[in-house]
């Protein structure tokens, strides 16, 4: 997405993505945008994306919320699959481990 840092989608790292004391109401709300954002990314690059995310965010606690943020990951980690394969992506890291990005990021 060529974001200047790692995008704040995490549930279980929401209180402190933001300004500290930031009601659940809000964090909720902002974890939704992201994932939002993350998944019209995708939908450029993978047809038939089906994640209907919850409209009404306020009824449901973090914990029910951390299965879109997994169903977003395993979608994230299948398409840098792809771009692997593909031969279009480079590691990010050093010799004992490193992120695979896709490759002119």
């Amino acid at each position: 997405m060529r974001a200047p840092e790692r995008l704040p989608y995490k549930v279980s790292k929401n209180g402190s993505y933001w300004v500290k004391g930031l009601p659940a109401i809000e964090r909720k709300r902002r974890l939704l945008e992201q994932w939002t954002a993350i998944l019209d990314r995708l939908q450029q690059n993978i047809d038939g994306i089906e994640i209907p995310l919850p409209k009404d965010h306020e009824q449901f606690t973090f914990q029910h919320l951390k299965r879109y943020e997994d169903a977003i990951d395993g979608l994230v980690c299948a398409w840098m699959a792809t771009r692997y394969f593909a031969g279009e992506a480079v590691p990010l890291g050093d010799e004992t481990g490193a992120i695979w990005v896709p490759s002119g990021l």
